[in-house]
């Protein structure tokens, strides 16, 4: 199964949604000001359609957003920012909770990632940060940002990333970062 996390507020939030639904994702659930989806945990699909499929959401949701953000600007209001973060890997889907309530969920290391790599987004700043491993497997061949190894909190060994966004501003960021003996980047804690 694919996760993803892309961070907005509560009326962007629809726009996202209706973009996942579009390309054959499931609401997981709103975190905060997140949107958690995912494909292929209920089984359906291949994994190289559900990767391709995340991928394309990601981007149309950046198409839906920049034309609301021209909307918003016109009516004098500031532009707003997404983070998207997609992983692809193993995790648990089902009920979980307790006796007294449960709720369809997935969790595990694989949706922690994609949290993480979201969140990663605004340190890159990049509109979309992916594993190696969503690239393979959705054969992705179209231009992004290799961003190489990186140190990701909660990982002993380095995550090969992708991203995409405005390729200059992001490499102009990578060249500040401190990188290690395999000069894969080392993220500080916060």
């Amino acid at each position: 199964p694919l996760y993803s996390s892309a961070a907005s507020d509560v009326y962007k939030r629809q726009a996202m949604v209706e973009v996942i639904f579009r390309h054959g994702g499931t609401l997981d659930k709103f975190i905060g000001d997140a949107v958690m989806a995912h494909w292929g945990a209920l089984g359906m699909g291949r994994e190289s359609d559900n990767a391709r499929q995340a991928i394309l959401a990601a981007k149309d949701m950046l198409s839906a957003l920049q034309s609301m953000n021209h909307r918003w600007q016109q009516e004098g209001k500031s532009p707003f920012k997404i983070g998207i973060g997609l992983h692809v890997g193993e995790a648990v889907a089902g009920e979980i909770g307790s006796p007294d309530r449960t709720e369809f969920g997935v969790i595990g290391d694989t949706v922690n990632l994609a949290s993480r790599l979201e969140g990663l987004t605004k340190e890159f700043h990049c509109d979309v940060i992916f594993s190696e491993e969503v690239r393979i497997a959705a054969d992705w061949r179209e231009p992004i940002i290799n961003l190489g190894g990186v140190r990701v909190k909660g990982r002993k060994n380095p995550v090969r990333l992708c991203g995409m966004g405005d390729e200059q501003e992001v490499l102009t960021h990578m060249a500040t970062y401190e990188r290690d003996e395999e000069q894969c980047i080392v993220m500080k804690v916060k």
